[in-house]
């Protein structure tokens, strides 16, 4: 049944892609930072950004976002994602960094309020453990894609391209 759901496969699959960008901030970050020369101390203080944004902003943001369009804000989040992680590409010290994880961070805050919504959704009440652990499978299987392709990425083209 799980897994002949098509609607929720496209989401979960989605996901997937997201979640590969999103754990580049573990994976392919701090090798960046590295690069561009930059200090572990460095890399600390900026990552340290997403905490707190996501404590101050979760639940303001989440309350405003409430009954919006789930594919519309995933959409969002996917652009904040995508476009606070390419900002790392324009980085050199940790000023442009510490930009990139606030973007970023403002997408994971639409992102998984709206995610864990039409998860919710498309499992029917008999079968939502399932639902749950597919896409639970899901978020484990893009940590690891997530750290191997970095480590290919930044091996064959340097951590620039990454």
């Amino acid at each position: 049944m799980v897994l002949r759901d098509r609607p929720f496969l496209a989401a979960v699959g989605l996901s997937f892609l997201l979640i590969v960008v999103f754990q580049q901030a573990a994976a392919g970050l701090p090798v960046a930072m590295d690069h561009d020369g930059l200090t572990g101390a460095q890399y600390e203080l900026v990552i340290s950004l997403n905490g707190p944004l996501i404590v101050a902003l979760q639940l303001p943001l989440g309350r405003r976002l409430e009954g919006l369009n789930p594919g519309r804000l995933l959409v969002l989040a996917s652009l904040l994602c995508g476009g606070g992680f390419g900002l790392n590409a324009l980085a050199g010290g940790p000023a442009v960094y510490a930009i990139a994880v606030v973007v970023w961070s403002l997408g994971e805050i639409v992102h998984s309020p709206a995610n864990m919504g039409l998860i919710t959704r498309f499992s029917p009440s008999t079968a939502r453990g399932r639902y749950q652990g597919i896409h639970a499978l899901s978020w484990a299987t893009a940590t690891m894609a997530a750290h191997l392709c970095a480590g290919i990425v930044i091996d064959r083209f340097g951590p620039d391209t990454l």
